[in-house]
């Protein structure tokens, strides 16, 4: 999953060969996440985020009311790949009654309250 949402939001510059440190850190190749800079880390959290939340929806875990995804400098990011993620991000919070997509001082917070 975490590979199908790099996609989605065009990451490049990384390793696809990904493993897990403790279960739950992914290292890209020989980086972790932390090692990553500017938007590929962006895209890689915002993706691996994303991953996550589809798991819980897979699994019917999803049972949070309110989601907030801080993105700093989203504006290294390109807007059609934000833009695909978070179209394909909706796709698994299908009982949203409310969304907020707010830019503000160059944060996009993501607000997704759901029932």
């Amino acid at each position: 999953m975490f590979i199908k949402w790099l996609n989605i939001i065009h990451t490049s510059n990384i390793s696809f060969d990904i493993t897990f440190k403790d279960d739950f850190i992914p290292i890209l190749g020989t980086e972790q996440v932390s090692q990553l800079k500017g938007s590929t880390k962006i895209r890689a959290v915002l993706a691996y985020h994303a991953a996550l939340i589809e798991l819980m929806a897979i699994n019917s875990l999803l049972s949070f009311k309110l989601l907030i995804l801080d993105t700093p400098k989203q504006h290294e990011i390109h807007n059609d790949d934000l833009n695909n993620y978070i179209i394909e991000l909706k796709t698994y919070v299908k009982n949203m009654i409310y969304k907020l997509f707010s830019q503000l001082l160059s944060i996009v917070i993501l607000v997704i309250l759901m029932i």
